[in-house]
């Protein structure tokens, strides 16, 4: 027997400290979701009926310990328990747990009928979490993986070996040798879902018999696993409200109704800035709070959710949060960076950008990320410090942190675009600021302090000076002073022309296409050090990444590109659905570099005054998507249609107003000298091409702007309406797009 009713999981050693917990909780009659636990047995049995003890790497055996080399052993390490096979009998126990989930207890006293009911609801919904055999102070806080919202055998027995796979993952590996842990035992606790609109984390007894609360949007683990920066809330002994800090809540996870999925996605920009609890919700936090406080010894971390105002207590663990009165600070400088205290210490070291092309940290050493990933943190364990854009105090990185004695401050919502590669900086952590040493690059600032009473505050955020990559018109002036090629140029051709021809390339290509001024940089493979280099200096590059999936390696990418500030780099973001997206996207921009948008669809063409911010520093118009969208064409064209072309000329005309520069991303198809004319007469700063079309649009350019000194042929009148009208009969024949022509 290898599954155990979770009101029965008692011992920690069989079930793990997690699962014995909540089993606790639920003997106390606290809301703890139902569900049933699978024993540390069933992972030797599972293990030993596919040989793979033998199949995994050993820590001393890993000998590349960078970032691609741990995601390649992962990967191989995910692969070897998803492609292995659950025994019969183990199998059959867990399938007969969960259809047990589906229906109450009275229902099960209905005899025969008990079989039908459970036979027609074998897909509730269920949240799988490690139960870790873990001492007081081993906590493995965010380094066994968690899934939400699972549903089906088959993706119950997958999240379950994807589960067990994580013990085995070189990040948990690391962490036991820094522990000196040689054999860990894991459970798995499997849970019906907690509807969850609202969510976060409890800490008792701090700074005596205060309460501290951690509030975001959406599923619980987005606020433990460092996502975001939740609303802090500090209750006193009787559970009232003494102060708040509400931050700008960035990242939720929700379910996804089409496919079921949990996904990692943006708040609403109605909800970012908006108080997330009420003082309905902070009395119910309070009540379980000084229930779960009494029955427990010391300080108790709680991660709770709300939905339909019901409350749920979902993981309950030995708190380790301090506060110690911080030491004076020595240095005096320019505070460019604040934040919230999670792990205490100073650090005076070099900001060192994790998932850069450094490997290794040392002590002197302050480790920047987007977010407060547990990953990161082994990954990155020799680092005197760490410093995160988002995350709160009581993630499961800030347990860690604490646990390994790391300083570490989170929640800055900025650093990432504040702070650059290489940069000498003092951090206090218990201060909450981080200090630049060294001199700031034109228009930095420094950021006003919010102080409160257990330190941090929301930074403010002050926006960084915009300067254009390149003049949006350039005056002729200009264009003679423009450079002419030399060996230094890879024999890019800066002639006198005001459009300027990017080649689309991945990024092995960046430097090697003759004739282009610039480099859009698409297909990002996982691992980023193929780039060896620019053959080349490229001048501008331009990082389209399509999801989350590559944004990381994009920003990889653009940092080591823009090293020395030698070459200039734009983000450009896809397929934005409102401002939120792009706020997102700039808060995690690389420091230097520009951010721009892509508009690939009708939807944004048409909402896209309500894009635009002053710091945009391209549009980009993905030609071949606006007109297949527009148009509903199963195969790219060759003619813009007079539709797609009011699109176009409305975005330009807004870009223009602001001084936005403005390009097209221009595919082959449509990448015809008639085409080229229409861009370049209506003030195109770029055009985007594939690198064979790059020679070809580039003589279109100078044909196109040499006869516009030209008096032009005046054109038979002709309205649209007999345009379309004919349009089968007849080739589409270019004309003038300009806002003036569709008033």
């Amino acid at each position: 027997m290898y599954i155990i009713k979770l009101d029965n999981a008692e011992n920690d050693g069989e079930f793990g400290s997690k699962a014995s917990g909540l089993c606790r909780l639920r003997k106390d009659k606290l809301p703890v979701p139902d569900g049933f636990v699978i024993n540390t047995r069933a992972l030797e049995l599972f293990m030993s009926s596919n040989q793979i003890r033998s199949r995994l790497p050993k820590l001393d055996e890993i000998a590349d310990r960078s970032p691609s080399g741990l995601r390649e052993i992962e990967e191989n390490v995910r692969d070897i328990f998803v492609n292995s096979v659950l025994p019969a009998d183990l199998r059959n126990e867990i399938m007969s747990a969960y259809g047990n989930l589906s229906v109450s207890e009275d229902v099960k006293m209905a005899g025969e009928a008990f079989s039908l009911i459970k036979a027609g609801r074998d897909h509730e919904l269920v949240a799988i979490r490690g139960s870790v055999g873990r001492g007081a102070s081993d906590s493995f806080a965010g380094l066994i993986d968690s899934f939400m919202n699972v549903s089906g055998k088959d993706e119950l027995f997958r999240c379950i070996k994807l589960c067990w796979a994580s013990l085995f993952y070189p990040h948990a590996l690391i962490y036991g040798e820094k522990k000196g842990i040689e054999n860990t035992n894991l459970s798995i606790l499997v849970q019906k879902m907690a509807e969850s609109e609202k969510s976060g984390i409890v800490l008792t007894n701090f700074g005596g018999n205060k309460t501290l609360v951690e509030g975001s949007w959406g599923i619980g683990n987005a606020v433990s696993s460092g996502i975001v920066t939740p609303d802090e809330y500090l209750l006193d002994a009787n559970g009232a409200l003494m102060e708040k800090n509400i931050s700008k809540k960035l990242w939720m996870y929700s379910r996804n109704e089409m496919t079921g999925l949990t996904e990692r996605d943006h708040v609403p920009g109605s909800k970012m800035d908006v108080q997330v609890l009420s003082e309905t919700d902070l009395k119910k936090i309070s009540e379980i709070s000084e229930r779960i406080s009494a029955a427990g010894n010391g300080q108790q971390i709680i991660d709770w959710c709300i939905g339909r105002n019901k409350i749920s207590v979902l993981d309950v663990k030995p708190g380790n949060y301090e506060i110690s009165q911080a030491d004076e600070m020595s240095t005096t400088g320019e505070v460019v960076v604040t934040g919230r205290f999670v792990s205490k210490g100073n650090v005076t070291g070099t900001v060192k950008i994790i998932g850069s092309s450094s490997s290794q940290f040392g002590i002197e050493d302050v480790a920047l990320s987007a977010s407060s990933d547990c990953r990161d943190l082994i990954m990155a364990s020799g680092a005197g410090g760490f410093l995160t854009d988002e995350g709160g105090r009581l993630c499961n990185f800030g347990i860690l942190a604490r646990e390994l004695q790391v300083p570490v401050m989170s929640g800055t919502q900025n650093a990432t675009s504040v702070l650059g590669e290489g940069e000498k900086v003092v951090m206090s952590a218990q201060h909450g600021k981080v200090i630049s040493v060294q001199e700031r690059p034109h228009g930095s600032e420094s950021l006003p302090q919010a102080e409160n009473a257990y330190n941090g505050g929301t930074p403010q955020l002050q926006p960084a000076e915009h300067e254009m990559p390149f003049p949006l018109h350039p005056k002729e002036d200009q264009l003679s002073q423009q450079p002419l090629p030399d060996e230094n140029t890879g024999g890019m051709q800066h002639d006198n022309s005001a459009t300027r021809i990017f080649a689309k390339v991945g990024p092995d290509m960046i430097g090697r296409v003759e004739g282009a001024e610039g480099y859009v940089v698409y297909q990002i493979q996982s691992d980023p050090s193929m780039l060896d280099g620019p053959q080349s200096k490229p001048g501008i590059v331009w990082g389209a990444y399509t999801g989350e999936q590559d944004f990381q390696q994009t920003l990889e990418m653009l940092n080591r590109i823009s090293v020395g500030g030698e070459v200039e780099t734009i983000l450009m973001v896809p397929a934005v659905r409102g401002p939120e997206d792009i706020e997102n996207a700039m808060r995690r921009a690389p420091f230097g570099s520009r951010l721009g948008v892509n508009i690939k669809t009708p939807a944004m063409a048409l909402s896209f005054e309500s894009l635009l911010r002053d710091d945009l520093s391209a549009v980009c118009l993905d030609i071949a998507s606006l007109s297949q969208l527009t148009m509903g064409l199963k195969e790219p064209g060759s003619n813009v249609h007079p539709s797609v072309l009011k699109l176009i000329a409305d975005v330009g005309e807004k870009c223009r107003e602001r001084g936005i520069p403005v390009s097209a991303s221009v595919s082959p198809e449509y990448a015809t000298e008639e085409n080229i004319n229409i861009f370049v007469s209506n003030g195109f700063d770029v055009i985007c091409v594939e690198p064979e079309s790059v020679e070809m649009v580039r003589n279109a350019v100078r044909q196109s702007e040499n006869s516009a000194d030209m008096p032009p042929e005046q054109p038979e009148t002709q309205t649209t309406e007999n345009t379309v009208e004919n349009e089968q009969n007849e080739p589409f024949q270019p004309f003038d797009f300009s806002p003036s022509s569709f008033s």
